[in-house]
């Protein structure tokens, strides 16, 4: 899944895992979709037994200051 152009459709882990595959990859995270990114993959215990947790850092662009989730958004 490509998710700043939201492509890539929802993570069917159940699907992945009755083809044989175990391993997914999502990249381009923006701290502002990750809203949808979490809603897109919530068959992530499905797939790995476990639940996705909540990001509590993200980084700006060009910037490597650790910034809280959801506090620094603006």
């Amino acid at each position: 899944m490509e998710f700043v152009r939201g492509t890539g459709g929802d993570l069917q882990g159940q699907r992945l895992i009755n083809q044989g595959s175990g391993w997914f990859m999502g990249f381009s995270p923006k701290p502002e979709n990750y809203g949808n990114v979490f809603r897109r993959l919530s068959d992530v215990r499905t797939l790995y037994g476990s639940p996705l947790q909540a990001p509590t850092v993200f980084y700006k662009d060009n910037d490597a200051t650790p910034y809280q989730y959801p506090d620094d958004l603006q």
